[in-house]
């Protein structure tokens, strides 16, 4: 889990889960990716399950994607499946995995 007082730059890799609620800048490569409400994700975003209801600006592949409510996701998405939500805001390019 990354509070949501934090606030880090670089680059995380992990075959588990990360939970986000404050502002990560950088690569992250994970399992399963949950952006909260106050969280913040600026770069690239690799893993297999990304469930956003916060904000995420980067390039985005992932095998499952969930826009929450309040989500805001901007560039570059690329996706097997997706899951939106009322209330989301997807601005970018998406293209289907295959």
């Amino acid at each position: 889990i990354l509070g949501e007082s934090c606030a880090i730059e670089g680059k995380i890799n992990s075959d588990g889960e990360l939970h986000i609620e404050g502002k990560f800048k950088g690569e992250i490569s994970v399992d399963k990716l949950t952006v909260s409400k106050t969280g913040f994700v600026s770069g690239q975003v690799r893993c297999r399950l990304l469930s956003v209801f916060g904000e995420v600006n980067g390039d985005i592949d992932c095998k499952e994607l969930v826009l929450n409510p309040g989500a805001n996701v901007t560039g570059k998405i690329a996706y097997g499946s997706i899951k939106v939500l009322p209330g989301t805001s997807i601005t970018g390019d998406l293209s289907i995995n295959k």
